[in-house]
């Protein structure tokens, strides 16, 4: 096995697990379970500072990964188009962590600064913590996107070494 195909292989790993764990948890996970039942906002902002602090270092290390891989993929791979697939889903990686720092980030920090407050949320506090957590979950849906592509880079990679595909 050739070190393109290793880290085309490392690159559908890490990014099977970003892309496939962010969708689950966008259907099915704490975001969704929220917005079915009725639940108070603080109990809202406590679970999802949970779910935030357990999954940041998973996600951030499984984008990073994706993007260190499939860079490594696209530079010992022969042929230009596959070069440029796996460039694009690499930069798509690396996108997750840029945009995350700069759109999702501020919006991170708010929530995370209210619920270290622990303090009793009055309506206006309530509207803004629900407000900032639909917020989040529409910026999320964008890192969903990234994970796709990068998925769909690595996965063309590895069948385009194969017989099924040949470019």
């Amino acid at each position: 096995m050739s070190t393109g195909s290793i880290a085309a292989t490392v690159g559908l790993l890490s990014s099977s697990y970003f892309f496939f764990s962010n969708v689950g948890c966008a259907f099915f996970g704490v975001m969704p379970a929220m917005a079915r039942v009725s639940v108070p906002t603080h109990t809202k902002l406590a679970l999802w500072a949970d779910y935030y602090n357990v999954a940041k270092v998973h996600m951030a290390a499984a984008a990073n990964v994706t993007a260190l891989s499939l860079t490594i993929a696209a530079y010992f791979t022969p042929h230009a188009t596959l070069r440029t697939i796996l460039g694009t889903g690499a930069s798509a990686a690396a996108t997750v962590g840029i945009f995350t720092l700069f759109a999702l980030m501020p919006v991170n920090n708010d929530l995370l600064a209210r619920h270290a407050k622990q303090m009793e949320i009055d309506a206006a506090g309530e509207a803004h913590i629900e407000a900032q957590l639909n917020q989040w979950s529409a910026l999320h849906r964008v890192r969903i996107v990234l994970g796709a592509i990068s998925f769909l880079s690595a996965t063309t990679a590895l069948l385009a070494s194969s017989p099924i595909i040949q470019l």
